[in-house]
């Protein structure tokens, strides 16, 4: 069998836990390979913490994806070593700070390069906590993307790319930070229309962290299908955002055919004022008894909603944390 070059570094890095977020398994799951199969055998700093390579966590993701194909464990840690030959290479790009991760994200995803988005993702995360991480560089870098497409529509592509990149990374932080013994259940959904659900996955990281269990519905979710899931699930709290649906501009005049194709295609969604109070009742309905809030860059065109209502909408992150506690 021909040996698999990893071109990786082998100098160690990376602790355990860092690691086990990177790849997606515990780190108990970690140290049950190495203890069993020897797979890998990651060298011990001063304090005796385990410090894993780039080489190393090749070999770890080679090791998860055979059993994810059905091998036994033994089985998958002999073919993984087996198949590897490390070359070793210059050391990777040392990024002076989140900035300077930010704007290596855009430059990557600008140039199509999704093994170094994941790279550099995969750096960030341990380099600050996962929230800090995504106010400083994930949110910051799919702002800056969506300007760029905005002004040029080929970069539609670039911007398709490091979205689900960045989804990937943040559904992989989610399974390790899930709390064993949750406090409470939020759920997390778009409101009807809205296709930019990556903001659930953030506000979903903050629930984790204060010991919730974030339940998410995802994207383009109706009052209807809101409130079935309310009722089945009973959740503590429901979290609603709004990117782009549900803005709200002061006319009296029918829509344009302009605005027609663009509602038919899904694109931004500009609705009357009453359709936004309609709307928004709607949801409180669905939504019942359950602490609620609704959020997003589309209720910056909000003005003189129900007070009702009003006390429900949430412009930074203070409402929720004060939900969580």
């Amino acid at each position: 069998m021909t040996p698999q070059v990893i071109t990786q570094s082998s100098k160690p890095r990376y602790r355990i836990n860092a690691v086990a977020e990177m790849i997606g398994v515990s780190a108990a799951n970690l140290r049950a390979w190495e203890r069993r199969y020897g797979i890998p055998k990651p060298e011990r700093g001063n304090n005796s913490y385990r410090l894993y390579s780039d080489q190393d966590v090749n070999l770890l993701k080679l090791m998860k994806s055979l059993c994810e194909a059905g091998h036994a464990p033994s089985n998958a840690a002999t073919i993984a070593l087996s198949k590897l030959s490390v070359i070793e290479e210059p050391e990777p790009k040392v990024f002076i700070g989140l900035q300077d991760m930010k704007s290596a994200l855009i430059e990557s995803a600008v140039k199509f390069d999704a093994q170094e988005i994941d790279r550099i993702l995969s750096r960030a995360i341990i380099t600050e906590s996962a929230w800090t991480v995504y106010q400083e560089v994930i949110e910051p870098a799919l702002h800056e993307m969506g300007d760029l497409w905005e002004r040029d529509q080929s970069f539609l592509a670039n911007e398709h790319l490091l979205t689900h990149s960045i989804k990937g990374i943040l559904v992989q932080l989610l399974k390790v930070v899930r709390p064993p013994k949750p406090r409470k259940k939020v759920l997390l959904a778009c409101v009807a229309n809205e296709l930019h659900d990556i903001p659930l996955y953030a506000l979903a990281l903050r629930a984790s962290h204060s010991g919730c269990l974030p339940i998410i519905i995802g994207a383009n979710t109706p009052p209807t299908a809101l409130k079935a899931a309310v009722t089945q699930i009973k959740p503590d709290i429901v979290a609603l955002s709004a990117t782009t649906a549900l803005s709200c501009i002061e006319t009296s005049l029918k829509p344009s055919n302009l605005m027609r194709a663009e509602i038919a295609a899904g694109n931004d969604i500009w609705v009357s004022r009453s359709g936004l109070i309609t709307s928004l009742k709607q949801y409180q309905q669905a939504c019942g008894e359950t602490s609620w809030m609704i959020g997003g860059q589309s209720e910056q065109t909000w003005n003189e909603i129900p007070l009702e209502i009003k006390s429900h909408i949430c412009s930074d992150t203070d409402h929720f944390d004060t939900l969580l506690q």
